[in-house]
């Protein structure tokens, strides 16, 4: 009789409470107390043996309740159950264990069994039925005995009815995590759902097809690596991420991967970061999104064995077309847009022409807001072979650790050495946290050089030679990250697409864009732009065209100026103590770029001498590239002839005082203003103005760039 009480087949019945008490005479089925109704009746209180489960094939039944079935009904039973006996009070111990609202536990099903004082977490198929009732013992002091799965089921997912076809998924590892983002993202009304893994290596192919077409995001545990044998054995939250990449890499919509942070202690998951930011769901929200990649954490350790890096053989571009007057590009831009003027496409031209000129790679940002027509002119360059396209940058995205199928390097540089990326926007940078920012901004300043490398955990370096332009769409936010670019070493200028911002100027845009959707020429729109930017491109240019010497030294005193004005002054963000000394940079960089631009300007029109309405627009690049709220503070200066303080700049530029004095005492470190204390004539108290050093002054009058 002991050895049929323990048949595996019970295990299930006996973990929710049944206690084998008799058997039949056939052996088979084992008899106790019913678990959903005690064997209790209103003739017979006083429970009987009256639940029945045969031990080879799990039926089951009890003969005073009437419930029955199988395998999966005793679990359906066992989630109605556990629901039926949980109430307030067995919700708040929960919640406080947990951590936890009370709701969230409620709106997952978490349910109660008195008989074994457990809880229930139910785990579902797509379909909403029950795959697991999972029993959680709050008072087990081991972990091991805490969480236990019902015995002889598949483990399922995690997840709240109704929402598992949401298009924005964020997947967690573990009931408890899976719970708690769903209540952040309930918080922050944010659209999506949370799904749970039982655990971090227990995504399998039978759970892909929900994830199919969706916006993924996962979300496991930090769990530490190990040594083992003098091998590297990384931890399970890397080790599950990198499965799910293998199952989900190209059937996603978009697929991101949490990368915690160093210092985090091992096993720190979603609850614990809610819990350290006080509940806080906007917080917990920026810092995943601040810390998400493409790529899991890890994947380089033991995916990729990448050969060494010199570029993926790129065919050479040739240019070998007849081309087109710069013209006929400008007829096709004025007829699908509207702009104010066509300085925009020219600068962008110049540049890709520029850049096959010997010397430092011109790099440009297009500066423009939403809406701008930048986005436009950028990808009118997707059918240029000399240009490679892209929507955004990553760390990753530039030099790849990732080993493809096929052998080729996936890496950015590899493909684009002597030719142009186009950046369609470049703002997702500043979005970015801190360590991926200076990643990339490390990485681009290797780039700019031609000579670039990485080093990855397994001990390879990739190392690159490969040259390229950068063309990049960013909006004026880019003003606010200047500062960290400069410091660590700027490379590049930039170009502010200019607009009519009259309220007529914007009207007549919006009836442009009416007028185009209307014709159904919106679709032919891209498709002319691409082909005539690529037909001009097309062709190899002659570059015979010399500057003047007076304007080579124009040139000059432009590049002077504009290090000047964007020296960076790194101050701490809350104190406003200066950290760093100044920094102004050597124009031997930005010399060569606006020499490169000017010439390649007069190439595209054609023009054989120093034509000054390029200059104009040469000095208009240089007034985009340093700070709009520095350059308006120093014209107003200078044009003022005399000292004047910071009350009057602030009134005459329309900004604040405060940012008008810190704006004011940088360009006075970098030297480009002079400070002067006046006395007052009645002899109380002192005022102090300002006016523009001897050396800008200096520029200024070499360059005409006021």
């Amino acid at each position: 009789m002991d050895n049929l009480f323990k048949n595996p087949n019970l295990t299930i019945f006996k973990q929710h409470g049944f206690t084998p008490a008799g058997f039949a005479s056939d052996m088979e089925n084992v008899s106790g107390t019913c678990i959903f109704c005690g064997s209790k009746s209103s003739k017979s209180p006083k429970p009987k043996k009256t639940f029945f489960v045969n031990v080879k094939t799990k039926k089951w039944d009890c003969k005073i309740c009437g419930k029955e079935g199988g395998y999966q009904t005793f679990l359906n039973e066992l989630y109605t159950f556990g629901l039926e006996n949980i109430n307030y009070d067995r919700y708040e111990l929960l919640s406080s264990d947990r951590g936890i609202g009370i709701k969230t536990l409620a709106i997952f099903d978490v349910g109660y069994n008195p008989i074994i004082d457990k809880y229930y977490v139910p785990s579902l198929k797509k379909d909403g039925s029950v795959m697991d009732i999972a029993l959680y013992d709050y008072k087990a002091f081991d972990k091991r005995y805490k969480f236990i799965s019902s015995a002889g089921t598949n483990k399922g997912l995690y997840f709240r009815k109704n929402l598992i076809d949401s298009p924005v998924v964020y997947l967690c590892e573990g009931q408890w995590d899976t719970m708690v983002m769903d209540e952040i993202l309930r918080r922050d009304r944010l659209i999506g759902c949370s799904i749970g893994l039982p655990g971090a290596l227990s995504f399998n192919r039978d759970f892909v097809d929900v994830f199919v077409n969706k916006e993924v995001t996962v979300l496991l545990d930090n769990d530490y690596d190990r040594i083992e044998n003098d091998k590297v054995i990384l931890g399970s939250g890397k080790k599950g991420s990198i499965k799910i990449y293998k199952l989900l890499k190209g059937k996603c919509k978009s697929l991101k991967f949490i990368h915690w942070d160093d210092e985090l202690k091992n096993g720190y998951d979603v609850r614990d970061l809610y819990t350290d930011l006080n509940k806080n769901s906007k917080k917990t929200i920026t810092y995943i999104n601040d810390n998400i990649q493409d790529l899991p954490k890890g994947i380089n350790e033991i995916e990729v064995e990448t050969k060494s890096g010199t570029p993926t053989p790129i065919p050479e571009v040739k240019l070998d077309g007849p081309g087109c007057s710069i013209k006929e590009v400008h007829d096709v831009f004025n007829k699908h847009l509207l702009l104010q003027n066509t300085n925009s496409v020219d600068i962008v031209l110049a540049t890709i022409v520029a850049n096959r000129l010997p010397g430092a790679s011109v790099w440009l940002f297009l500066v423009g807001p939403s809406g701008s027509g930048k986005s436009e002119i950028l990808m009118s360059l997707g059918s240029t072979p000399e240009v490679e396209s892209i929507s955004s940058l990553t760390p990753h995205v530039l030099i790849s650790g990732f080993a493809r199928d096929d052998g080729k390097d996936p890496s950015l540089v590899a493909r684009v050495n002597n030719r142009d990326v186009c950046i369609k926007d470049f703002t997702t940078l500043t979005g970015m946290n801190i360590t991926s920012q200076q990643e990339i901004i490390s990485t681009l300043r290797d780039c700019f050089d031609g000579n670039c490398s990485k080093p990855f955990g397994n001990g390879e370096d990739k190392k690159y030679k490969s040259k390229f332009g950068i063309i990049a769409g960013v909006t004026g936010i880019i003003d606010f990250f200047s500062e960290n670019l400069t410091a660590l070493g700027e490379r590049f200028i930039r170009f502010d697409v200019q607009l009519d911002t009259s309220i007529v100027g914007e009207r007549n845009v919006l009836f442009k864009i009416m007028s185009s959707i209307s014709s159904g020429s919106k679709s032919s729109m891209q498709e002319e732009l691409q082909e005539v930017m690529a037909k001009f491109l097309n062709y190899k240019f002659e570059f015979t065209f010399q500057p003047s010497i007076e304007k080579k030294e124009q040139i000059i005193a432009l590049a002077q100026w504009t290090g000047l004005i964007r020296g960076s002054v790194i101050r701490d963000n809350r104190t406003g103590e200066i950290l760093l000394k100044p920094m102004v940079e050597y124009s031997t960089r930005l010399t060569e770029q606006y020499y490169k631009l000017y010439i390649a300007l007069h190439i595209i029109n054609s023009f054989t001498e120093d034509n000054e309405s390029i200059y104009d627009l040469l000095k208009e690049v240089a007034v985009s590239t340093v700070h709009k709220n520095n350059y308006n503070i120093l014209r107003f200066i200078y044009e003022a002839k005399a000292g004047v303080d910071i009350q009057k700049v602030s009134e005459a530029i329309g900004l604040p005082t405060p940012t008008v004095k810190r704006h004011v005492e940088n360009l006075t470190i970098l030297r480009v203003l002079t400070k002067t204390k006046l006395e007052k004539i009645d002899g109380f108290g002192s005022t102090v103005t300002y006016t523009p050093s001897n050396r800008i002054k200096n520029l200024i009058y070499k360059s005409t760039i006021i």
